[in-house]
């Protein structure tokens, strides 16, 4: 999931900018949008059920109608929030505001001391052509919708995820993920995908295959512990 990271001051047109931008992204896949309030807390609207259930103590409270849903989640980390969008095979998540965080970022409006910017008040299709550049975040779930939604009928899916302390060699984990699908497909026919992500001072390392059969993802995934574990080790056998 690419994170696309929108900051800038109030009046500054970053709900312009997204409001743009969300239809062009939606060519390409699912877009979640993740707005920072600041100082502005929302309420919840009186004498709702999903208010009532929300406010007893539910962590999540959904309302659901022929049209939409609706949530009220009381998870207020924006990593978790990420890892939510990704899970439900969110492919684009714009972030308005949090300004400290350490994402690539499109700045909108002079920002002075701004980190990791990318690209200064942009036009959508400048975006669009930048869009490598952009933090990619996963998860195991998010990895596993989308190499289902790949994998034929018929073929056997494998979803393998490590965590490890986070004593990896990161470069060298860098460069095995752009070369691991070249290295595991072997004879042909096989789909393969690493990735991995660092959370709380541990390593979260996630490998999907897509094979004909389980014999051949059952090999292919002995096949790639056996190109991760020096890696994992932070050895560069």
């Amino acid at each position: 999931m690419k994170v696309i990271h929108i900051a800038g001051f109030s009046n500054s047109g970053k709900t312009t900018l997204i409001r743009e931008l969300i239809p062009a992204l939606a060519d390409y896949g699912p877009v979640g949008v993740v707005k920072h309030l600041g100082h502005h807390d929302y309420e919840l609207p009186e004498g709702k059920d999903t208010t009532a259930f929300f406010e007893a103590g539910a962590e999540i409270s959904v309302g659901v109608d022929g049209a939409r849903s609706v949530a009220a989640v009381r998870e207020t980390d924006l990593d978790m929030i990420l890892e939510i969008l990704c899970d439900a095979g969110i492919r684009y998540a714009i972030i308005e505001g949090f300004k400290t965080k350490p994402f690539p970022k499109v700045v909108i409006g002079e920002y002075p001391g701004a980190e990791q910017v990318i690209l200064t008040n942009p036009a959508v299709t400048d975006i669009l052509e930048r869009l490598d550049l952009f933090f990619d975040f996963f998860t195991a779930g998010g990895l596993t919708r989308e190499m289902r939604a790949g994998c034929e009928a018929g073929m056997t899916l494998l979803i393998s995820t490590t965590r490890c302390p986070l004593i990896a060699d990161l470069a060298a984990l860098a460069t095995l993920r752009a070369e691991f699908s070249e290295r595991l497909q072997g004879s042909g026919g096989i789909t393969v995908r690493l990735e991995y992500r660092e959370s709380a001072g541990e390593l979260e390392i996630t490998t999907g295959i897509c094979a004909p059969d389980g014999r051949t993802a059952a090999e292919t995934s002995l096949r790639a512990a056996g190109i991760l574990l020096p890696v994992i080790a932070g050895r560069r056998d």
